[in-house]
């Protein structure tokens, strides 16, 4: 049975096929493994409808209102006259509506206090620090959460959030010894460049609420200990349905978690909560029972469309224990992270995942481009093959070292000149435990097709004696041109054929007698063909 691939462009990073007597399988680049399921009919009905009655008219914005920690709820919100902030956050006696802004003057309120007002999606109600100054909510007068935000479509921007109680220990285990600073019981809400320190948890989001963003916040020495552990996380998420965001916010030394993606059975559920370029760092160091997680998502209920992105994190020297932690759950992304210091990332089990680290860390057995689940699935699925040929597809090259020394997006770590590098920053030791793996198993007639570096070339590795594969490059076909260059030495490499200058495609034709692989340019004129038998180790 003949299998042809007809002008198919090489590289494209996600595809898979297994007809006859090969299977072909996508790995590697920035883009992860992907299913895709038929869109559902989308038709919708012509039939007319009756238009909707229309609303009565909305009172109009005013240009902003004025709370200071000495005004009144018998004062009008004006500038000369502030109100206390429990009447303005209450709605001012009814003066306050969508589009408004509640400027929060300098000085220190004492908790706790709810939100009540409400705006529009168009609209939101904007609570803020007045610029330049400093509003503090105490929590110190009392044990029940701070502050908590009850109505939809707010925006709460520049307040500091602390409590000046003294005592961080308690005898007893206690999950409520010091009350959460700021709580969301809303959906539709953002949190904007807040401060929150020395408190309970410094962030709770209820399950039920949607459409949740916390951006730009400073978050540390949050929670207590007890005698089991530290407790007490800078922010503690959890969604029904999300999204819940977290991005940009900066979180360090408290008793418990940094970012805590967490839920008990019966408490709500883990969709749809992204973490996105947070700096989070030295977590759970002043528990005198050990560190907790700078991002930690633990179950108990499993996580769906889970993304840590982009995100910092690091454990000084003198600490141990878990860095950055993720536990299982279906769509998990886990991309462009730094992580550094303690026992690294630790990952459970997933399925629909995209986990690859950032570029410019150094290579190492942590440095990963397809995550523990995907290459645990490419090495299971080619070495379970029955298969005469095992095409594996990738969109960076195995052998030629791209992107800059300090930022390698390909598998190799070698340099210019092919000589393979300590402390390069490709991802060559996940590569080369990947084709050890192969090997091991016995695999035999691998090929590789690969490109990205805008030339063409075919290329037979022989890493051990008795065991070789073939890399095969292609493109481009509109883009500028590239040139051969030394390829790693590290998988003692034989160029069979290499060609620059020149628009190109390849064109794969498989039958059990044989593979052949054709080089074409741009009109389709042969460049070069070659040909493999099964169980070739020597051209």
């Amino acid at each position: 049975m003949a299998f042809d691939i007809k002008r198919f462009k090489l590289g494209l990073s996600c595809w898979c096929v297994i007809a006859g007597s090969a299977i072909a399988v996508g790995c590697g680049g920035d883009h992860g493994w992907a299913v895709t399921n038929p869109p559902a009919d989308t038709a919708k009905s012509t039939q007319p409808t009756t238009p909707p009655p229309q609303p009565p008219p909305q009172p109009t914005a005013h240009s902003g209102y004025f709370v200071a920690a000495n005004g009144s709820s018998s004062a009008d919100g004006s500038q000369a006259r502030p109100w206390d902030l429990a009447t303005a956050v209450s709605g001012g006696g009814g003066r306050v509506h969508p589009g408004d802004t509640v400027w929060v003057r300098a000085g220190t309120y004492y908790a706790p206090f709810r939100t009540t007002f409400t705006g529009t999606a168009a609209q939101p109600i904007v609570l803020r620090a007045y610029p330049g100054e400093r509003a503090v909510i105490d929590g110190v007068n009392t044990t029940s959460d701070n502050f908590v935000v009850q109505g939809s479509y707010t925006v709460i921007w520049g307040l500091e959030f602390t409590n000046t109680a003294s005592s961080r220990y308690t005898p007893d285990i206690n999950h409520d010894y010091r009350a959460d600073l700021v709580v969301n019981k809303a959906s539709h809400t953002k949190y904007v460049n807040l401060i929150a320190h020395d408190g309970g948890a410094g962030f709770y989001n209820y399950s039920s609420e949607t459409d949740v963003e916390v951006y730009g916040g400073v978050f540390y020495n949050l929670g207590w200990q007890a005698p089991d552990r530290g407790h007490g996380h800078a922010l503690y998420l959890k969604a029904d349905v999300g999204p819940v965001v977290a991005r940009d916010n900066v979180v360090f030394n408290q008793y418990g978690y940094g970012i805590h993606v967490y839920s008990n059975a019966g408490d709500g559920l883990l969709n749809n909560i992204r973490l996105e370029g947070n700096v989070s760092f030295d977590n759970g160091s002043l528990a005198s029972t050990g560190t907790s997680a700078n991002l930690g998502n633990l179950g108990v209920m499993p996580a769906n469309n889970l993304a840590f992105t982009g995100n910092m994190t690091y454990m000084a020297p003198t600490l141990s224990g878990a860095n950055v932690t993720v536990g299982s759950g279906s769509g998990l992304t886990l991309t462009n992270n730094y992580v550094v210091g303690g026992d690294g990332m630790t990952q459970d089990s997933w399925t629909g995942n995209v986990l690859r680290s950032a570029n410019t860390v150094l290579d190492g057995p942590a440095k990963t481009m397809l995550g523990a689940a995907q290459r645990e699935w490419l090495v299971g699925n080619v070495s379970a093959s029955t298969a005469t040929w095992k095409v594996v597809v990738s969109s960076v090259p195995l052998s030629i070292p791209t992107g800059r020394p300090a930022a390698r997006d390909s598998w190799s770590n070698a340099s210019v000149y092919g000589t393979p590098q300590e402390g390069g920053t490709g991802f060559a030791v996940e590569r080369d435990a990947i084709l050890h793996d192969l090997r091991t198993r016995g695999v035999r007639n691998l090929v590789f097709l690969v490109a990205d570096v805008h030339h063409a070339e075919l290329v037979r590795h022989q890493p051990t004696p008795e065991w070789s594969f073939h890399e095969f490059v292609a493109g481009p076909l509109s883009a500028g041109f590239g040139r051969p260059r030394p390829l790693d030495e590290g998988l003692n490499p034989h160029s069979l054929f290499a060609r620059g200058g020149v628009n190109n495609f390849g064109e794969i034709t498989i039958e059990p007698a044989h593979l052949t692989v054709t080089l074409r340019d741009e009109e389709g004129a042969v460049l070069h063909t070659h040909t493999l038998t099964p169980d070739e180790r020597r051209d």
